[in-house]
């Protein structure tokens, strides 16, 4: 269950590609993004809060900034029933108290709003956060 970046997107391996390939099959090829914008290329699919098996969909790292993509927004899919919601409002609390800035979207925007979601990253690695140093992922 929301192993992939789209909840349309079925049968695509598990890991980094299948995320990049389902991103890059709805127009937004990662690496060439980033290149424009001059952002390092994120890890896809990265677990944040170990020993929890939580995963964003993509994940800068070093500027622990994380992008959400919310697929079945329009469709009643996963992120939107009540479940789902639930376990999705515990998941980015934590990921917020463990210092990580949380950016979302939903698929349609990387049709529509390309632009508007990599502005929105790269807002996110110029702003000046506050950072708790004792803070650990691992």
């Amino acid at each position: 269950m929301g192993r992939l970046l789209f909840d349309r997107v079925r049968g695509l391996a598990d890991g980094d590609e299948g995320v990049k390939k389902s991103f890059e099959q709805y127009g937004g090829d990662v690496e060439i993004m980033c290149k424009v914008y001059g952002l390092p290329v994120p890890t896809y699919e990265y677990r944040f809060a170990r020993p929890r098996q939580w995963k964003c969909d993509m994940a800068w790292i070093t500027q622990r900034v994380m992008l959400e993509v919310e697929g079945g927004v329009r469709s009643a899919g996963r992120h939107v029933r009540p479940m789902g919601f639930v376990r999705d409002i515990e998941k980015y609390n934590n990921a917020t108290i463990r210092g990580w800035h949380l950016l979302r979207c939903e698929p349609a925007d990387i049709l529509k709003r390309r632009q508007w979601i990599w502005d929105m990253v790269q807002i996110a690695f110029n702003h000046n956060w506050v950072h708790q140093a004792d803070v650990e992922d691992a």
